[in-house]
Order: structure tokens, then sequence, then C-alpha cells
């Protein structure tokens, strides 16, 4: 369907924090998207290099290094628009300088140029759920009060500051990588309201449309 989609002239936006089940179904999907490099939009998510912290706050999803080698494949068959989403970042968990140099340094080495990172948001049934896992997390590093995210509902955001800060410090790195590090702009619009992650076609701007056909 992907193909019949990429041939009839349409966009393809990946988010996925998946890797493909065999080599063959591996082989097959960069092929397609290396012929199509300027129509498929590639997003690994992985918040973290660390193996162990990732897999408690994602029990069961592939680890680390295979998230972040399958992008370095995606950039390597030739498609431009690429990035990776740390997220989600957890205050007190995942999101200290260490694990932020630690991510960044990876994006680098599979050569593409876009980073996003963005922390969680929660609810009460959230808090409950990881409390319940024994799920390592400070409770007080969140707001107090729900918050409306662009296009979605109320949650329970990390505070401003700790976002804020977790953030600028992603982004100054980044600038040192060459990396071009954005927050997420759905996840954080009370904050940075103009950033762009980059993933879906009309989150850079017109000018980073490609020319296709109709479909």
């Amino acid at each position: 369907m992907m193909e019949a989609w990429l041939v009839a002239g349409g966009l393809v936006s990946v988010v996925s924090k998946g890797v493909p089940y065999s080599q063959t179904f591996e082989d097959k999907l960069l092929r397609l998207w290396g012929a199509f490099k300027t129509t498929v939009s590639y997003q690994c998510t992985c918040a973290c290099m660390d193996a162990v912290k990732q897999h408690e706050a994602e029990p069961g999803a592939p680890a680390p290094d295979a998230r972040v080698g399958l992008l370095a494949k995606v950039v390597a068959a030739g498609v431009e628009r690429t990035s990776l989403r740390a997220n989600p970042l957890i205050p007190g968990f995942n999101d200290t300088h260490e694990d932020i140099i630690g991510i960044l340094n990876a994006a680098k080495h599979t050569g593409t140029k876009r980073v996003a990172v963005s922390h969680m948001y929660g609810s009460p049934r959230i808090f409950s759920v990881m409390q319940k896992s024994g799920f390592s997390f400070h409770r007080e590093l969140f707001s107090t009060k729900k918050g409306c995210l662009k296009g979605g509902s109320a949650k329970v955001h990390v505070e401003d500051a700790r976002r804020l800060s977790v953030t600028e410090f992603a982004k100054a790195q980044g600038k040192l990588l060459g990396l071009v590090v954005s927050s997420c702009g759905c996840d954080n619009s009370d904050i940075f309201p103009n950033d762009k992650c980059g993933i879906c076609w009309n989150s850079g701007g017109k000018e980073m449309l490609p020319q296709v056909a109709s479909v």
C-alpha cells in the first residue's frame, strides 16, 4: 500500500520507535524509501541511549541502538527528510545533561540533521500506572494544573522551567554538533509556539514541501 501511494505521487510521514521484523523486510523498505527519497519523511523516536532506562520507560520496545541504527540506514539510503525524536523525556529520569548529550551524539552519528526533544505529559491515570509499576519519577516536577496541548485535550505537563531549561540546553549542545534542535511544537506550544519538529510535510514551511503529483 505504501509503495502504491508513493508511486501515485503521495507523501509519506513515518514516526516510529519500531524496527523491521526481518532483514528481508528491512531491505525492501530501505530500497523503497531510497527510490522515493524526496517524498518520504522518517522520524525515529528514542528518548535515551541508556538501554536500561529506555527499557524501564518502554518495556518491550526495541533497544536504543536498534532504533538509531535503522535511522542511520534510512539516511544512508538517501532519504532527505529525517529526524530523531527524543520523546518522552521524563523529568529527573532521562532528561539529565548526560542523557541529552548522549542522544544528540547518537543523532549526529546517524547523519540526520534534525532532532526534536519533548517531555512526557501525564494524567492522574498515567501517574497511577507509573506508581503501581514501581517506575521512578518525580511528580513534583510536573505542573499542578492541566494545560491544553495544541490540537489535544488538557493534560498535566512538566513544569515550564524544566522544559525550558532542558530544551534550551539541547538546542545549544545541538548547535555545537551541527544539528537543528527544536521542541515538539504541538506538545509545547505554550512555551515554544513557533517550533516545528519537521516530521509532517506542513511542519517545516512551504519551502520544504516537495513538488509531487496530485493523488
